[in-house]
């Protein structure tokens, strides 16, 4: 899509469907995520913390509040201390 193509679908079609672009890509990815998964038949959770963590570089990269709640999990993840989250259908 060309930019002013671009511009036109968010005025026209994105932003009267959600509040904004960023919850418009995470849908569109979070489709693209589901097609993908039930076309291999794979199992695939999509887990969406209530927080957003780590600073991209203000007023240091990776700045976080604290080790609570989905800071805790990213940072266990990321030390290699839990490889892998596993999901319960319950």
């Amino acid at each position: 899509m060309t930019e002013d193509e671009i511009a036109t679908y968010e005025r026209n079609v994105a932003l009267k469907v959600f509040p904004n672009t960023y919850a418009c890509s995470k849908a569109l990815t979070e489709h693209m995520v589901q097609n993908w998964s039930r076309s291999m038949n794979l199992p695939v959770v999509i887990v969406r913390p209530a927080l957003v963590i780590g600073a991209h570089s203000e007023p240091i990269p990776g700045w976080v509040e604290g080790k609570a709640g989905p800071n805790g999990i990213a940072i266990l993840t990321a030390l290699g201390v839990v490889p892998q989250w596993v999901g319960d259908k319950v």
